[in-house]
């Protein structure tokens, strides 16, 4: 007996025994985590978050709208821009995340004179953003200046006019009429407008340098009537994505190419043809596709489509419904869940602010969750926008109740990555995104878990713990054999 028992002890006392597998690990590993399979062959925790909102506060006691948001990777800081509806001027608040908790600095000037519509986007090779805005005054022209974040400061270079004609005023109905994308094979910023002389619309491509931008030849690829837009930048394609209400409010999308400070366009695609209130849309990253919500203006529902891109052909993959009575409504993409989130106003609750979040799988668009963010009513420019470092949305806007500019951090609903089908055993050590993990497969002993009691069954759970009974989806994990040690399942 004492020596099978220092048989056994050998066994488990290394932590050893068994097979391991080296992979590619997607997203970061602690020692002990209970690992699944990809379907590209890297491995990650088994994880599901529950849906939460942070507390609903203020980024600036401004009367705030056309409200614009980037992240900027180095500082990871969210910036906000707005118009100050009181005097007309353009400022920009910068906001820290932890958790759900969002603290903001002083809203600094972006701009003294009169101004309507703003952009903002980050140049991650320089470490700038680029603000634009409609400068009143300057005749309205579209207007750009290279902001410098460092902590919560931010310090402007000089303004340039992009334009030498007015831009399209917004109204209630298209808000959206100014937008900014990051091409990143160029390492150029792209900004997307509409002229208020003729409606016609178009963009220009710009260079940073430093605390400089300077710009090509502006394209206008509609030169009929463009009354809203919004655009995204396809990585997969390395395209620019724009969709576009034009002639009759019909919807349709296009595809720009960027070469140097040269922009070049395809030929537009209709989407739709019938009369829409808005039409915006974003970047699937998981699904490499171009998630495109619109609303008609013959009724009060809304439809959400996606799109694949190849070249400048765009190809409509499928479309659902979504949610009714909407208006003032902004997109974002979540790479923590992989969703879309979806902010806007919803006119069957007294227009008060809600989000609803989306997976794309297999091309297939699945709802995953619905909330209202305020109780405060008729909420005005919802702006959502992503942040990395705290892995949720921040998402804006103004209501009538409190025509501060608002905001409140909302952690999405992560649905498990656990399957019947995809647990291969537990990660032997903490391991970086990216990094070459070993992973201790069927027959290992893994000497990382705590509190389990020896010949006990376990089970993998669906948020990544273990417990002695199964979870929806039934995963042996294993049998202990100390407090501390699992034989991994056979």
């Amino acid at each position: 007996m004492e020596c099978v028992m220092s048989d056994l002890s050998d066994l488990i006392g290394g932590g050893g025994g068994g097979s391991a597998l080296e992979a590619t690990a997607s997203g970061t590993l602690a020692d002990g985590s209970k690992v699944v399979i990809n379907s590209d062959g890297t491995v990650s925790k088994i994880f599901e978050q529950t849906a939460a909102l942070g507390t609903l506060g203020s980024f600036t006691t401004d009367n705030a709208m056309t409200l614009s948001a980037a992240y900027h990777e180095v500082e990871q800081k969210i910036v906000i821009v707005y118009e100050n509806q009181s005097n007309g001027n353009c400022k920009a608040a910068v906001g820290s995340i932890s958790g759900t908790t969002i603290t903001f600095a002083t809203p600094v000037t972006i701009s003294s004179n009169t101004t309507y519509s703003t952009a903002i986007v980050y140049d991650p090779v320089q470490n700038k953003m680029v603000i634009a805005y409609a400068d009143g005054g300057n005749n309205n022209r579209g207007t750009a200046v290279v902001a410098t974040v460092s902590g919560t400061t931010i310090t402007l270079g000089t303004p340039v006019a992009f334009t030498t004609s007015s831009l399209y005023a917004p109204n209630t109905s298209a808000p959206t009429r100014l937008d900014a994308i990051y091409y990143a094979t160029e390492q150029k910023v792209v900004i997307n407008h509409i002229l208020a002389s003729n409606t016609n619309g178009g963009s220009i491509v710009g260079t940073v340098s430093g605390t400089s931008i300077s710009f090509g030849t502006a394209v206008y690829f509609e030169t009929g009537q463009c009354v809203q837009l919004s655009s995204s930048y396809n990585a997969a394609a390395d395209k620019m994505f724009i969709s576009y209400l034009s002639t009759s409010n019909y919807g349709k999308a296009i595809i720009g190419t960027v070469s140097g400070s040269v922009i070049s366009f395809g030929t537009p695609l209709t989407l739709y043809s019938s009369s829409s209130d808005y039409i915006i849309n974003t970047y699937h990253a998981a699904a490499q596709r171009n998630f495109v919500h619109y609303r008609p203006a013959s009724g009060s529902g809304s439809t959400q489509s996606i799109y694949s891109v190849s070249g400048s052909t765009i190809t409509g993959l499928n479309s659902t419904s979504g949610p009714t009575n909407t208006q003032y409504a902004g997109l974002t993409y979540s790479a923590n869940g992989e969703q879309v989130v979806f902010a806007y106003q919803n006119g069957n609750d007294s227009s008060r602010a809600y989000y609803d979040s989306y997976r794309i799988v297999n091309d297939v668009i699945t709802a995953v969750t619905s909330s209202q963010l305020s109780t405060e009513t008729s909420a005005l420019y919802l702006t959502p926008i992503y942040d990395p470092s705290s892995g949720n949305t921040l998402i804006n806007f103004k209501t009538s109740t409190n025509p501060n500019g608002r905001s409140i951090v909302a952690q999405l609903e992560i649905p498990t990555n656990l399957t019947t089908e995809n647990y291969i055993g537990i990660s032997d050590g903490a391991y970086a995104d990216g990094a070459t993990a070993n992973v201790q497969i069927v027959g290992s002993v893994d000497d990382a878990q705590s509190g389990l009691t020896a010949g006990q069954s376990y089970y993998v759970q669906e948020d990544g713990t273990i417990g002695t009974t199964p979870d929806t989806t039934s995963v042996f994990a294993g049998t202990a054999v100390s407090a501390t040690k699992l034989i991994v399942k056979g």
